[in-house]
């Protein structure tokens, strides 16, 4: 196959390969987040309620390769935890790690997109060589003009069926890195609301 269709059948596995090991990679990223669970961040939430502030740090520390743990790390061991450290500095560090959580996420729905268009060019660039050469032989017969629309539609089939897998798997992985980014929002705003009084 590759040899007949060429470039855009050989663009489609390269992209293909691409898109599965950035999935791959970002699976890997997400099950690390979301394999400890969080009854750990309860127990930080406990501690710093009850006054164990060192207890609480700890905890932190441990779980600082989490997107969670580093945030309620920089709650727990600011001096003085005012609603004004909240939105000035957790707040920012929230959203940058939820913008880390979803990087290359977007990559991964553009190579799904670009699949389905790599394999429609493949089908019009051989759809092109099919009438240029039935203009050269001079002669058009049912059966060649189907055997040749037949072969070249097979980059479309191999671009869809490339593309419908990966959008898939961008979906869940987005679904994941969502729930993980709503968990670190809850529990920010628990720690925020046991931290400050005011």
């Amino acid at each position: 196959m590759l040899q007949q269709y060429g470039v855009v059948m050989a663009a489609i596995v390269v992209l293909s390969l691409a898109a599965w090991l950035l999935i791959g990679w970002k699976w890997l990223e997400l099950r690390e987040q979301r394999r400890h669970g969080i009854a750990w961040a309860d127990q930080v939430i406990d501690h710093v309620r009850k006054g164990l502030n060192e207890q609480a740090r700890s905890l932190c520390k441990k779980y600082d390769t989490l997107y969670l743990g580093r945030l309620l790390g920089q709650a727990v061991t600011a001096n003085e935890p005012q609603r004004e450290f909240f939105e000035k500095r957790l707040r920012p560090m929230l959203e940058s790690e939820a913008d880390m959580l979803r990087r290359r996420l977007a990559l991964i729905a553009t190579l799904g997109t670009l699949a389905p268009l790599l394999g429609l060019l493949g089908t019009v660039l051989g759809m092109l060589r099919t009438f240029d050469a039935l203009r050269e032989t001079g002669v058009v017969t049912s059966s060649s003009f189907s055997g040749g629309i037949s072969q070249v539609l097979l980059t479309t089939q191999a671009g869809l069926v490339t593309a419908l897998p990966i959008v898939l798997a961008y979906w869940v992985l987005n679904t994941q890195a969502q729930q993980c980014i709503d968990t670190a929002k809850l529990y920010t705003k628990k720690i925020e609301t046991v931290l400050c009084h005011d």
